[in-house]
C-alpha cells in the first residue's frame, strides 16, 4: 500500500480560498455537496462559515440543537484532500445519526486506505484532547465502504435502524 503524509488541520477564520475550492469538490453522484457546509456557498459567505466553524469548536454561539464540534481539513503533502470534524460530545441526535466522527473525503483519495488513516487520526485526537473513551460512530446501512472501516477499526456494531451504530471502546 502507498505511504501517505496525511495530517490535520484544525480549521481558521483565515484560511485561504484553497478551503472553499475543496468544499466545491466535495459533490455526490447526484451533485450534492457531502460536506456540512451549505451548498450554495461562495467567495463572500466562506468567511462566515468559517467562523462559525471556528466559533463551534470553541463552544460560542451554538445553534440549538448542535453541540461543540471541532472542524479539520484533511491534508495530503500540501493539499486538502478531506474536511473531518470531531463533536466533543452526543446529544440525542448524535446518538441516532452523526456519532462522534465526521469525514467527507475528496472522490479521487477514496478506496486508498485514506479513510482508515483519517479515522485512526481522529480517534486520536477525540481520545487525547476531548477524552473521548467510548466513540460512536454511524453510518448508512447501505454505506458498505463505511462499515468495513468501522469493522476494521475493530468497533462493534450494537444497532441497525436507520442508521448502523458502531462503538469503538477503549480498552481498560
Amino acid at each position: 500500500m502507498e505511504q501517505y503524509k496525511i495530517r490535520l488541520k484544525e480549521l481558521e477564520e483565515n484560511d485561504g480560498i484553497e478551503g472553499l475550492k475543496f468544499l466545491h469538490e466535495l459533490v455526490n453522484e447526484d451533485g450534492i455537496m457531502v460536506a456540512p457546509a451549505p451548498k450554495d456557498i461562495n467567495e463572500e459567505t466562506y468567511p462566515i462559515w468559517l467562523k462559525g466553524k471556528v466559533d463551534l469548536a470553541k463552544g460560542i454561539n451554538i445553534p440549538e440543537g448542535f453541540i461543540p464540534c471541532t472542524t479539520y481539513w484533511v491534508i495530503l503533502d500540501d493539499k486538502i484532500i478531506g474536511l473531518a470534524n470531531i463533536k466533543h460530545y452526543l446529544n440525542d441526535n448524535l446518538r441516532k445519526k452523526g456519532g462522534h466522527l465526521g469525514l467527507a473525503i475528496a472522490k479521487e483519495y477514496r478506496n486508498k486506505g485514506i479513510g482508515f488513516k483519517i479515522t485512526k487520526l481522529l480517534i486520536e485526537k477525540a481520545r487525547d484532547e476531548f477524552n473521548i473513551d467510548d466513540i460512536l460512530l454511524t453510518n448508512e446501512p447501505d454505506n458498505i465502504a463505511s462499515r468495513k472501516l468501522c469493522e476494521k477499526l475493530g468497533a462493534e456494531l450494537t444497532d441497525i435502524d436507520e442508521h448502523c451504530h458502531y462503538w469503538l471502546r477503549k480498552e481498560k
